[in-house]
């Protein structure tokens, strides 16, 4: 989640539109190069992110698998497609554009020179980020709302299936799975 801060918080800080004015880097200024990391680390860290969620997906789609109940490896597999979706959508967000989404990858990779994959069609990651979402809304064993914090969930889901076609200009859906979150127990204010 640290790259995704600040991915996110660091423009506008460059920006002083918060008061932390001290965090501008080189990419605000135009002075980035090919040697700063902060792109490439981002994507990295994401990436990570999308083959351990395939792994433990692979690996829990299989009755018996996980070694635990199978209410909760139905419920380890759900939150694992929301994370792989959550990921997916951060590399879309950041590197897809104009048609062209982000290498997309469902399976565990055997080694590195396995990533060899050209970019998928920007569609193409969209498909995967809603249906891994909807098999999550789908599962009875996955929750509607966690009283700790930190843990996917449907209301968590509805709310990024709603971003995802909100970023798609499927303004009718995303609307539908806002209110979805409301009736999962989330409310604007408490």
């Amino acid at each position: 989640y640290n790259t995704s801060y600040d991915m996110n918080t660091t423009p506008f800080e460059a920006m002083s539109m918060t008061t932390d004015a001290y965090r501008t880097i080189p990419y605000t200024k135009g002075t980035a190069g090919a040697d700063n990391g902060f792109f490439s680390s981002g994507r990295k860290n994401l990436y990570e992110g999308i083959h351990r969620a395939n792994d433990a997906i692979v690996n829990l789609s299989v009755e018996g698998g996980g070694g635990v109940d199978e209410d909760v490896r139905l419920r380890l597999l759900s939150e694992c497609k929301f994370l792989r979706a959550y990921y997916y959508m951060r590399l879309n967000e950041l590197f897809g554009r104009n048609g062209l989404g982000v290498p997309v990858y469902t399976e565990p990779l055997e080694s590195v020179e396995d990533c060899t994959k050209g970019q998928s069609p920007e569609s193409e990651v969209w498909d995967l980020i809603v249906k891994d979402l909807t098999d999550c809304i789908n599962e009875p064993n996955f929750p509607n709302h966690y009283t700790e914090s930190g843990r996917a969930c449907k209301g968590a889901a509805y709310a990024l299936r709603g971003k995802a076609y909100l970023l798609t200009k499927e303004y009718d859906k995303a609307i539908a799975d806002f209110a979805k979150v409301g009736e999962c127990g989330y409310k604007l204010f408490p």
